[in-house]
């Protein structure tokens, strides 16, 4: 399940980038020769520190329906993008550099967290809601999602904590993950409760590879690798996931939310920043 490791090279990134349509999610060669893996739902992507102002990324962005504010790392935000691409509701997604937020920012978050989504005027905040609102649909069990999310978190602490990453990870932590995934990955679930759970799943999936060698797609004697499997080849997760090797590694040198502290650019660890040569 894990793609084969490649080069990635940051794309400068400039003030608008169109999503051109000859693009292709598989990073084929177009017509116009250009190999940028893109997310469709996605109008326009554009860094927020471009912009002095809220006005003047708005009056840029005047077309897109939905601005969506996010890091293309975080986890809690790729659940909207997801949403966005599930749904192929249009938006432009702004990517908010988390370790030096642009001072405007606070006209739209007053906390100044992401995801946050401007539409018609009105702002959403707070994952969860935002995916629900997004996909027209709920959740059954709020807490086996939470409990999911947890047990990713203190599986990828191992002996450091949650959102750190350790130098060891014990076998009640495996346990736990088990059961956790056990109860949530069941054969009737709804598509909203697999995207709120599956940013969490794949982090986990590249810490544990890459920090402790342990391999969660064994788990549940495979039913979890069959889960990552189905869920790594639609074309939203295709769109939204960093490449787990390079993102893997990041994390376990730097701590699961290291893009809060140091500066990544849009796509610097995703495909869609890869180019090749021909």
């Amino acid at each position: 399940l894990l793609p084969p490791r490649s080069s990635f090279h940051p794309v400068p990134i400039g003030k608008l980038r169109p999503f051109h349509p000859a693009y292709t999610l598989l990073g084929r060669r177009s017509a116009s020769h250009d190999t940028r893996f893109v997310a469709p739902a996605m109008k326009y992507h554009v860094e927020a520190s471009s912009f002095e102002s809220l006005a003047e990324l708005q009056q840029t962005l005047g077309e897109a329906r939905h601005l969506f504010f996010a890091h293309t790392l975080c986890p809690y935000a790729e659940r909207v993008w997801l949403a966005f691409e599930e749904t192929g509701k249009e938006a432009a997604l702004v990517h908010v550099d988390l370790s030096k937020k642009p001072a405007w920012f606070r006209e739209v978050s007053p906390n100044m967290l992401v995801p946050t989504v401007l539409h018609d005027g009105k702002v959403h905040v707070e994952s969860m809601d935002i995916l629900q609102w997004l996909l027209n649909d709920t959740v059954r069990s709020t807490s086996t999602i939470s409990e999911c999310v947890a047990a990713c978190l203190d599986a990828c602490g191992g002996n450091a904590g949650s959102w750190r990453v350790g130098s060891s990870i014990s076998q009640r932590q495996v346990d736990a993950l088990e059961h956790a995934l056990k109860r949530t990955l069941s054969p009737d679930m709804r598509l909203v409760e697999k995207l709120a759970v599956y940013p969490f799943i794949y982090r986990t999936m590249a810490v544990l590879t890459v920090a402790y060698g342990v391999d969660i797609r064994t788990l549940c004697g495979g039913a979890v690798g069959d889960w990552i499997q189905e869920m790594t080849r639609r074309p939203s997760c295709m769109a939204t996931s960093a490449n787990p090797e390079r993102f893997g590694k990041a994390m376990r040198d730097h701590g699961l939310d290291f893009f809060d502290y140091r500066t990544t650019s849009i796509f610097e660890y995703h495909s869609q920043a890869e180019e090749n040569l021909v």
